[in-house]
């Protein structure tokens, strides 16, 4: 019967995702990792044939000419890259540049293997979850309800199923039918189903009634969203109680903006002054600030 039970929860959950909007999936924008160290040599600037080969060599990817311009050819026909002539010191060269398609499909290649990192950052920075679960100040306690804005990161996730117990509920946000599927999986795994509830995210919407949660935690450990951060707030806010505790973990924007991926236009959290703005736009009272190894932690009341 618990297994029955569990995918009749399942499929009514995923009745959330119906005409939500897939259009940043589309499998014709994926590419694979040989197509993405091409489309990443041509980031900054257009290069000929042979430059891409020789600076690929020197980076100790091992590639021949016979690889490198039917791959080019096939990236300039998808529309991810186009190819130009200029006059060089010798003779006509064939240069390629990266399209805005190029870009958004290195974007899409990449978020999943930055996702990667945040488990762990997570699990190198002990004091987060020191301070987060085990502090008198941002104590989240035994039974209680609480609501986790992030992407799926499987950690943090099960530190506070054990925290809340058999008698609290943690809901975790998902924005794909593949992340239900994974959540569901792991909290069955690991004998939380009844604790650990997946909530969907549609068009920036948390599928949870209002005034639900006792706290609740926002995670900008690496916030590649297309969701506007007053849209998180808010809907945050709305599920939480009146005078509920919301915590915001944000890694600062130099962690990963002094890297190339500051190039490609991803957002990497906010400035201590930037998000007290945002709260205080939004009517959040916040208590208390912190910095823990570039990382920050605030904690606010729901007014």
């Amino acid at each position: 019967m618990k297994a029955a039970s569990q995918v009749d929860k399942f499929n009514t959950l995923k009745k959330g995702f119906e005409n939500v909007d897939m259009e940043n999936d589309r499998k014709d924008e994926r590419i694979g990792w040989f197509q993405l160290q091409l489309l990443l040599q041509l980031a900054f600037r257009p290069k000929y044939g042979y430059e891409i080969i020789n600076e690929m060599k020197v980076n100790d990817i091992k590639i021949s000419t016979g690889q490198v311009y039917p791959a080019l050819k096939k990236l300039e026909n998808s529309k991810f890259l186009r190819s130009f002539s200029k006059k060089g010191k010798a003779a006509r060269r064939k240069y390629y540049e990266i399209t805005e398609k190029g870009i958004f499909a290195i974007k899409k290649t990449i978020k999943p293997m930055l996702w990667n990192l945040i488990p762990a950052v997570y699990t190198l920075l002990a004091d987060i979850k020191k301070t987060i679960f085990a502090d008198n100040t941002y104590k989240i306690g035994e039974g209680e309800t609480t609501l986790f804005y992030s992407d799926p990161i499987k950690q943090p996730l099960l530190d506070l199923a054990r925290v809340v117990g058999d008698t609290g509920k943690v809901y975790i946000t998902v924005k794909t039918p593949a992340s239900l599927q994974t959540i569901n999986d792991f909290a069955v795994f690991f004998n939380f189903d009844k604790v650990i509830q997946p909530v969907i995210v549609n068009k920036g919407k948390i599928q949870l009634e209002s005034n639900k949660v006792n706290s609740g935690i926002i995670m900008m450990m690496l916030r590649i969203t297309d969701i506007p951060v007053d849209t998180v707030i808010s809907e945050v806010m709305r599920c939480v109680k009146k005078n509920g505790q919301i915590f915001i973990i944000s890694t600062e924007p130099n962690i990963f903006s002094e890297t190339f991926l500051n190039f490609f236009d991803f957002h990497y959290g906010y400035k201590a002054n930037e998000l007290e703005d945002i709260c205080k736009r939004n009517g959040l009272k916040i208590d208390k600030v912190d910095e823990v190894r570039r990382i920050l932690l605030l904690k606010c009341t729901n007014k």
